[in-house]
């Protein structure tokens, strides 16, 4: 499995409080905020949605 791994700054308010968890961050990550999702490669995500729709169709409509 593959995860794909975001972040963002978090907001702060004055430049003396946006500076000082930058002075910290390769330490404790202290002003960022992660996201981890997993992905798929494409040909597996489309492989699965294939296997899905076969699934569906061959359900009885009755």
């Amino acid at each position: 499995m593959k995860y794909l791994v975001t972040w963002r700054e978090r907001p702060t308010g004055s430049a003396a409080e946006y500076e000082a968890p930058h002075k910290r961050v390769l330490s404790v990550f202290a002003a960022f905020s992660f996201t981890v999702e997993p992905v798929m490669d494409v040909m597996d995500a489309v492989a699965a949605e294939n296997r899905g729709i076969a699934w569906r169709d061959s359900l009885s409509t009755t």
